[in-house]
């Protein structure tokens, strides 16, 4: 991480007697977020990469040699505490980036397969599946769930969604369904999912709903077929988000929350309408398959 003129980040620091927008407090500047270790952030870059080749985009030696360099670092990064997606103060060895490792380099072997058939990785593929044992261990067979943390008390996670969207878990299985209605009864507020349950990561105060994880809401429930539901869900949040979306919403007060407006609730807009769409057209080619409703496209219009 640098600043925006490539400098290093500053150490992150409260700044007192002042408050933001709506009475906001704490003021902080500076991000402590500078040193954390997240796979995540690589995990993402090989699936946009993924997702570029198969839009017809060209794997170019400069593109190969970065997808090398990303995989070998998942590959070959230890099994420890990181901060994760969720930028996490006190790091912990978190399930979902095991997740991300194997997401990471799923996509990458899946390039190398089709791309580069006659160049071998086994090292990509041996931490592949090991990553998948690690993650299918967590399983809470009783609620059918993923935890956030391979240690302490069981605390559900948003972002477990991501096995369901990127086929950790075959997304029509029984075990896709059960990870997806759990965990988003488990974290919902009305149409609106939280990241993980309140005062769980140690925070003094309560923050609202998270905006990217309700649209991976969406799209898990399109993966996994419930078309309907994922529809409604989608319609109900248009109601009330602006076209220029926020991190957070705060059900409740029915207003915006967070940083605003942010990228990336709008790519994971982007990417449930996507998979609604592509689940609608398979629904419709397989006479075989429910078809249980269809996404409206003119829900994401003014997104």
């Amino acid at each position: 991480m640098t600043t925006t003129r490539g400098g290093p980040v500053p150490a992150e620091r409260q700044i007192l007697g002042v408050h933001g927008w709506a009475a906001s407090i704490p003021v902080r500047v500076g991000n402590n977020a500078t040193g954390q270790k997240r796979l995540d952030s690589i995990s993402a870059l090989i699936d946009a990469i993924s997702t570029h080749l198969g839009c017809g985009g060209k794997l170019t030696s400069k593109i190969w040699s970065v997808v090398g360099r990303l995989a070998t670092m998942l590959a070959t990064a230890p099994f420890e505490a990181t901060s994760g997606v969720w930028e996490l103060k006190e790091p912990a060895r978190l399930v979902t980036d095991e997740l991300a490792r194997w997401i990471g380099l799923d996509a990458a072997t899946r390039i190398l397969r089709l791309r580069r058939p006659w160049v071998r990785r086994p090292l990509w593929a041996t931490a592949r599946n090991d990553a998948r044992t690690r993650v299918e261990a967590a399983l809470d067979p009783a609620s059918g769930m993923l935890p956030q943390s391979f240690d302490g008390p069981f605390v559900a996670d948003a972002s477990t969604l991501l096995a369901a969207i990127h086929g950790f878990y075959p997304r029509r299985s029984k075990q896709a369904k059960r990870l997806v209605h759990a965990t988003i009864a488990a974290l919902e507020e009305g149409p609106f999912l939280r990241r993980y349950p309140p005062g769980s990561d140690g925070a003094d105060s309560i923050e609202g709903t998270f905006i990217p994880a309700s649209w991976w809401a969406v799209t898990a429930l399109a993966a996994i077929g419930n078309l309907h539901e994922a529809a409604r869900r989608a319609d109900e949040m248009c109601l009330h988000l602006p076209p220029l979306q926020p991190e957070e919403w705060a059900v409740a007060a029915n207003e915006a929350l967070g940083n605003t407006p942010l990228l990336w609730p709008h790519t994971e807009a982007a990417r449930a309408c996507f998979t609604c769409t592509t689940s609608e057209n398979v629904a419709s080619a397989d006479p075989q398959r429910t078809h249980s409703g269809a996404c409206s496209v003119a829900s994401f219009q003014s997104q």
